[in-house]
């Protein structure tokens, strides 16, 4: 069985929180910018690198925010916009857990 930190209600005694490896630790945030690029996150070694990204501009159908994934440990972005609309950068949270 692992060990690692479990909360109970309780009343029922049912699991309502079960942590047993590892927590999550956000590292840091990077704007995107309006071309196309990668990051890497060297914070954290050892750890599985997680992402999220945040905006506070609504999108449009004028305006277009990045396509971000993950691989690995390097984040990437990309714009996949007509030349009509414009590019929105958009603010990305890394961490590790």
């Amino acid at each position: 069985m692992a060990v690692g930190f479990r909360i109970r209600h309780p009343v029922t005694g049912a699991v309502m929180l079960d942590i047993t490896n590892r927590i999550t630790r956000i590292i840091g945030t990077f704007d995107t910018g309006t071309v196309d690029g990668s990051f890497q996150v060297t914070d954290g070694v050892g750890g599985q690198a997680f992402f999220a990204v945040l905006s506070a501009v609504p999108l449009t159908t004028d305006l277009c925010g990045p396509e971000v994934n993950l691989s690995g440990n390097t984040i990437t972005w990309r714009f996949r916009t007509p030349s009509w609309i414009q590019r929105q950068p958009a603010l990305v949270a890394y961490g590790t857990y």
